[in-house]
Parts: C-alpha cells; structure tokens; sequence
C-alpha cells in the first residue's frame, strides 16, 4: 500500500513540476509581449489569450499535489482539539465531501466541454481557438482530483489503523 501512495505522490508531483513550467513559459512569453509592444511596437494576439488557457491548466495540474500536501484550506486549530477517532471520521468525512463536489464538477464541466466540441465554439479573438481546448482544463483536473481524493481517503484509513496497531504493540510492553 505505501507503494500504491508514493507512485501516485509521484505522479502528482510530476503534474505540479509541469506546472510549473508552464508558469515559466507564461512569464517569458509575457516577456516577450513586452518587449515586442515597447520596442518593436508589435502586438502578439496569443501572449494574452494563451497565457489565460496555460494559468487555467496550472491550477488545475498543481491543485492534486497541493492537496495530497495538506495544502488545500482546514481548520486544523479546530481539528487539533478533537480526540483521534474523531478527527479520523471527520477527515474521512470531509474527503468525501470533497469527492463528491470534485465528481459534480468533473461531470458538469465534461458536459460544457462536450456541448463546445459538438457546436464548434471558439474563443471570439482572432485565433478563433476551439473553446473545448481550455476547458480541458476543468475536467481533467477535477478527475485528478477525484483521483487524488480516492487516494486520501484510503491512506487516511491507512495510517489511522496503523496508529491503532503501534498504540496496541506499546500497551501489550
């Protein structure tokens, strides 16, 4: 089992790491924008939309490993106050919760997505981009999401009955 979470650590590491390349890739072809307006009085159509479709992918790619992290908002002051078994239940509670929004967003952004291919929307600037290409970016993230939390919640009750057998092996000395 703790290979099963470290390979997906891993994936959703390497996600974060592309990410963030894609973030580098936004900030020198804004760059790029720049010095093309200032110097060369030349405007580029793509540095601004493609900059929006890339950001949008980066929060979805980098969202998985944030929340595989920890990173993603808890009330940990409150949590810290409760006994173990009842921060166990109310971490499982709140993964699921979380999965369930996370698949409500997965299916309703796959429709979006699927009624701009089928009617062959695309962006109204000049490069005209078919819209499903940046929406791309909700449904596959909030599977990786789904994903991720699936994947939480199987480790959440991994470790705790973990803690359970290491608290009966210290009882039983």
């Amino acid at each position: 089992m703790k290979k099963f979470f470290a390979t997906v650590d891993k994936v959703n590491k390497a996600l974060w790491y592309l990410s963030s390349l894609m973030l580098v890739l936004i900030v020198f072809s804004t760059f790029y924008e720049v010095i093309c307006r200032y110097v060369f009085n030349h405007s580029n159509v793509w540095v601004g939309e493609y900059s929006g479709y890339l950001f949008a992918f980066i929060a979805f790619l980098a969202a998985p490993y944030a929340y595989s992290q920890g990173g993603m908002t808890t009330v940990d002051a409150l949590i810290q106050k409760m006994k173990p078994r009842i921060q166990f239940v109310v971490k499982l509670f709140s993964i699921g919760m979380s999965f369930v929004f996370l698949s409500v967003l997965f299916y309703k952004s796959t429709e979006l997505m699927q009624i701009s291919l089928t009617k062959g929307w695309k962006s109204n600037s000049a490069l005209a981009t078919p819209l499903w290409i940046p929406q791309l970016a909700v449904p596959a993230g909030s599977l990786l999401l789904c994903f991720t939390s699936i994947v939480l919640f199987l480790k959440t009750i991994y470790e705790y009955q973990e803690e359970k057998k290491e608290k009966t092996k210290e009882g039983k000395k």
